[in-house]
């Protein structure tokens, strides 16, 4: 199922579950001031205006809360959204590993980091099938191991320094992960 069609689905549930709210609201208090009318005499009409008044309070009420239940599930609607707009960017990043582009990505990656780092001798972490990719790109004195966290990219680390720079796909999504949200759901929530 597509995201757009999962968004429109949630944004109807929850115009539906506040409209059927609202209308249960109101029926609600039509009814209770038609059973009050009826029981009444012309004395106690006073005391049937304040009490009108305070149904309309009421109703004004749910109403209210009505709404805001509304604006929370579309919020939650939006969260999970981009939450699998993130799921599939990473699937997207993590099948981009087969190409020239991530051999160059890894490239860039570790020369960058090299290049902040300064001087000196580096271990590389990576995935496991990425191994034969990094042993490729780094230089011969610097050690290549491998992590089961990695999903993709690497991770350079001085052994001088012990200051590590991180380029892996999971960092990366991270660090940009309100910019995605954002745009996703501007995206989506036209």
């Amino acid at each position: 199922m597509k995201i757009d069609s999962i968004a429109d689905v949630i944004r109807s549930e929850a115009k539906q579950k506040a409209s059927g709210i609202v209308a249960n609201a109101e029926a609600e208090a039509k009814l209770r001031i038609r059973e009050e009318r009826k029981s009444l005499d012309a004395r106690k009409m006073g005391e049937l205006a304040e009490y009108s008044e305070s149904i309309a309070k009421i109703m004004d009420e749910r109403v209210a809360g009505a709404r805001l239940e509304a604006k929370k599930d579309v919020q939650r609607a939006k969260d999970e959204v981009a939450v699998l707009v993130i799921g599939k960017t990473l699937e997207r990043l993590c099948a981009m590993r087969r190409g020239k582009e991530y051999r160059k990505f890894i490239s860039d990656a570790y020369r960058r980091a090299v290049s902040e780092l300064g001087s000196g001798r580096y271990e590389v972490w990576c995935a496991k099938e990425d191994e034969p990719l990094v042993k490729k790109t780094v230089r011969k004195n610097d050690a290549v191991k491998v992590s089961g966290n990695i999903d993709g990219g690497i991770i350079v680390k001085s052994k001088d320094k012990g200051v590590l720079i991180d380029f892996t796909f999971g960092t990366m999504l991270k660090d940009r992960e309100a910019d995605i949200k954002s745009l996703a759901q501007k995206r989506i929530f036209k």
